[in-house]
Protein backbone atom coordinates (compact mmCIF):
# COMPACT_ATOMS: atom_id res chain seq x y z
CA UNK A 1 0.00 0.00 0.00
CA UNK A 2 1.41 3.02 -0.86
CA UNK A 3 0.63 6.62 0.02
CA UNK A 4 -2.16 7.36 -2.95
CA UNK A 5 -3.41 4.22 -1.66
CA UNK A 6 -3.45 5.55 2.16
CA UNK A 7 -4.81 8.80 1.27
CA UNK A 8 -8.16 7.20 -1.13
CA UNK A 9 -8.82 5.12 1.56
CA UNK A 10 -9.20 8.09 4.51
CA UNK A 11 -10.90 9.84 1.83
CA UNK A 12 -13.52 6.64 1.20
CA UNK A 13 -13.64 6.26 5.27
CA UNK A 14 -14.11 9.87 6.30
CA UNK A 15 -16.59 9.93 2.89
CA UNK A 16 -14.88 13.57 2.25
CA UNK A 17 -15.58 15.08 -1.76
CA UNK A 18 -12.60 16.96 -2.03
CA UNK A 19 -10.43 15.03 -4.52
CA UNK A 20 -13.17 13.05 -6.15
CA UNK A 21 -11.87 12.72 -9.52
CA UNK A 22 -8.43 11.77 -8.29
CA UNK A 23 -10.42 8.82 -6.11
CA UNK A 24 -12.04 7.80 -9.07
CA UNK A 25 -9.27 7.38 -11.14
CA UNK A 26 -7.29 5.95 -8.01
CA UNK A 27 -9.97 3.05 -7.54
CA UNK A 28 -9.84 2.55 -11.31
CA UNK A 29 -5.85 1.22 -11.25
CA UNK A 30 -6.29 -0.25 -7.74
CA UNK A 31 -8.06 -3.25 -7.16
CA UNK A 32 -7.46 -3.48 -3.48
CA UNK A 33 -8.45 0.08 -2.93
CA UNK A 34 -11.85 -0.97 -4.93
CA UNK A 35 -12.41 -4.05 -3.01
CA UNK A 36 -12.05 -1.61 0.35
CA UNK A 37 -14.48 0.87 -1.26
CA UNK A 38 -16.51 -1.93 -2.14
CA UNK A 39 -16.34 -3.30 1.53
CA UNK A 40 -17.42 0.14 3.08
CA UNK A 41 -20.28 0.67 0.62
CA UNK A 42 -21.47 -3.26 1.89
CA UNK A 43 -21.00 -1.72 5.56
CA UNK A 44 -22.82 1.81 5.10
CA UNK A 45 -25.77 -0.28 3.81
CA UNK A 46 -25.79 -2.24 6.73
CA UNK A 47 -25.87 0.49 8.90
CA UNK A 48 -29.29 0.78 11.15
CA UNK A 49 -31.52 3.50 10.92
CA UNK A 50 -33.04 5.42 13.27
CA UNK A 51 -35.16 3.84 15.63
CA UNK A 52 -38.69 4.47 15.55
CA UNK A 53 -40.01 6.05 19.53
CA UNK A 54 -43.58 3.84 19.18
CA UNK A 55 -41.88 1.07 18.26
CA UNK A 56 -39.29 1.29 20.64
CA UNK A 57 -41.98 2.06 23.67
CA UNK A 58 -44.20 -1.19 22.57
CA UNK A 59 -41.10 -3.63 22.91
CA UNK A 60 -40.07 -1.90 26.25
CA UNK A 61 -43.67 -2.64 27.68
CA UNK A 62 -43.22 -5.84 26.41
CA UNK A 63 -39.98 -6.55 28.23
CA UNK A 64 -40.63 -8.49 31.43
CA UNK A 65 -39.44 -6.12 34.74
CA UNK A 66 -36.15 -6.13 36.56
CA UNK A 67 -36.14 -8.98 39.45
CA UNK A 68 -35.72 -5.79 41.78
CA UNK A 69 -38.64 -4.42 40.27
CA UNK A 70 -40.46 -7.12 41.33
CA UNK A 71 -39.89 -7.02 45.31
CA UNK A 72 -42.59 -6.99 47.42
CA UNK A 73 -43.41 -4.55 50.26
CA UNK A 74 -42.95 -7.46 52.60
CA UNK A 75 -39.41 -7.46 51.09
CA UNK A 76 -38.27 -4.10 52.41
CA UNK A 77 -40.42 -4.19 55.94
CA UNK A 78 -37.64 -5.60 57.33
CA UNK A 79 -35.23 -2.16 56.65
CA UNK A 80 -38.06 -0.01 57.10
CA UNK A 81 -38.26 -1.37 60.16
CA UNK A 82 -34.52 -1.09 61.02
CA UNK A 83 -34.55 2.61 60.01
CA UNK A 84 -37.53 3.13 62.21
CA UNK A 85 -36.29 1.64 65.19
CA UNK A 86 -32.78 3.90 64.91
CA UNK A 87 -35.26 6.64 64.37
CA UNK A 88 -36.99 6.02 67.41
CA UNK A 89 -33.88 5.54 69.78
CA UNK A 90 -32.49 8.88 68.47
CA UNK A 91 -35.57 10.81 69.33
CA UNK A 92 -36.12 9.04 72.63
CA UNK A 93 -32.69 9.80 73.34
CA UNK A 94 -33.02 13.34 72.39
CA UNK A 95 -30.21 13.35 69.38
CA UNK A 96 -26.85 11.63 68.99
CA UNK A 97 -25.52 10.72 72.52
CA UNK A 98 -22.24 11.57 73.85
CA UNK A 99 -20.84 14.14 70.74
CA UNK A 100 -18.02 14.03 71.98
CA UNK A 101 -17.41 9.93 71.97
CA UNK A 102 -18.83 9.82 68.11
CA UNK A 103 -16.10 12.84 67.12
CA UNK A 104 -13.43 10.84 68.81
CA UNK A 105 -14.38 7.28 66.74
CA UNK A 106 -12.53 7.94 63.47
CA UNK A 107 -9.31 8.53 65.65
CA UNK A 108 -10.67 4.97 67.36
CA UNK A 109 -11.04 3.39 64.03
CA UNK A 110 -7.74 4.28 62.34
CA UNK A 111 -5.87 3.37 65.67
CA UNK A 112 -7.62 -0.42 65.10
CA UNK A 113 -6.52 -0.18 61.29
CA UNK A 114 -3.55 0.35 61.98
CA UNK A 115 -2.80 -2.17 64.13
CA UNK A 116 -4.71 -4.78 61.99
CA UNK A 117 -2.14 -3.43 59.30
CA UNK A 118 1.01 -3.41 61.85
CA UNK A 119 -0.06 -7.26 62.54
CA UNK A 120 -0.52 -8.61 58.34
CA UNK A 121 3.29 -6.48 58.32
CA UNK A 122 4.47 -8.82 60.70
CA UNK A 123 2.95 -11.57 60.09
CA UNK A 124 4.26 -11.35 55.99
CA UNK A 125 8.08 -10.47 57.32
CA UNK A 126 7.60 -13.59 59.77
CA UNK A 127 6.50 -15.62 57.29
CA UNK A 128 9.59 -13.74 54.94
CA UNK A 129 11.74 -14.17 57.38
CA UNK A 130 11.36 -18.03 58.31
CA UNK A 131 11.19 -18.85 54.82
CA UNK A 132 14.81 -17.20 54.25
CA UNK A 133 15.68 -19.00 57.55
CA UNK A 134 14.42 -22.64 56.19
CA UNK A 135 16.83 -22.05 53.13
CA UNK A 136 19.55 -21.00 55.49
CA UNK A 137 19.05 -23.83 57.64
CA UNK A 138 19.46 -25.94 54.54
CA UNK A 139 22.29 -24.31 53.19
CA UNK A 140 23.72 -25.26 56.48
CA UNK A 141 23.35 -28.29 56.65
CA UNK A 142 24.46 -28.71 52.84
CA UNK A 143 27.83 -27.12 53.89
CA UNK A 144 27.74 -29.45 57.31
CA UNK A 145 27.35 -32.76 54.90
CA UNK A 146 30.43 -31.53 52.37
CA UNK A 147 32.75 -30.67 55.33
CA UNK A 148 32.10 -34.34 56.99
CA UNK A 149 32.49 -36.06 53.45
CA UNK A 150 35.41 -33.72 52.91
CA UNK A 151 37.12 -34.92 56.75
CA UNK A 152 35.82 -38.25 55.85
CA UNK A 153 37.78 -38.18 52.61
CA UNK A 154 41.17 -36.46 54.06
CA UNK A 155 41.12 -39.47 56.75
CA UNK A 156 40.65 -42.25 54.81
CA UNK A 157 44.07 -40.68 52.65
CA UNK A 158 45.83 -39.79 55.33
CA UNK A 159 44.53 -42.90 57.70
CA UNK A 160 47.30 -44.86 56.60
CA UNK A 161 50.40 -43.07 57.52
CA UNK A 162 48.93 -41.90 60.62
CA UNK A 163 49.53 -44.12 63.96
CA UNK A 164 46.11 -45.76 64.98
CA UNK A 165 45.59 -46.52 68.82
CA UNK A 166 44.67 -50.05 69.32
CA UNK A 167 44.14 -51.72 72.12
CA UNK A 168 47.95 -52.97 72.48
CA UNK A 169 48.95 -49.50 72.09
CA UNK A 170 46.87 -48.44 74.89
CA UNK A 171 48.02 -51.56 77.15
CA UNK A 172 51.26 -50.31 76.98
CA UNK A 173 52.24 -53.06 74.90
Amino acid sequence: MNEACSKARGTLETGGLHGRSEIRSHLDECPACRAHAALLSTLAKLEPGEADPVTVRRIMATLPPVPWQKRRLAAWLPLGAGFAFVAAGLLLLGGVPAAGTVAQLPAAARGVLGWIASSALDALTAARGGSDAAQGTDRGRRLLVRCLVGFGRARRQLGNGLPHRTGAARNGQ
